[in-house]
């Protein structure tokens, strides 16, 4: 895991242990991050996921996945199309909407 921090020069003691303190927190929070990634992919492959919205905070996803599907409606379908068939089935679904 890359860690980038950005600070002003500052040699003083206190100063580098702030800085390890943060890279420490900044570890913690990155591996936690990198948690709660798979439990969410695991979950979304659930049968007890419906795709709702997981949170009001990604209600700009949610409309973009929204217009998404009105656009390029085969992307709305619980399985993709086989292989060299997604313009023919998307299309289709255009005429038929």
């Amino acid at each position: 895991m890359l860690l980038l921090s950005y600070a002003l020069v500052d040699d003083r003691p206190k100063m580098k242990s702030a800085r390890e303190y943060n890279r420490r927190i900044n570890i913690i929070e990155g591996q936690e991050d990198v948690q709660l990634l798979k439990w969410s992919a695991q979950g979304m492959r659930s049968s007890a996921y419906n795709g709702a919205t997981m949170s009001d905070l990604e209600v700009g996803t949610a409309a973009f996945h929204n217009q998404l599907r009105t656009t390029v409606p085969v992307t709305s379908l619980n399985t993709p199309p086989s292989i060299g068939t997604l313009a023919k089935v998307n299309q289709q679904m255009v005429e038929e909407d």
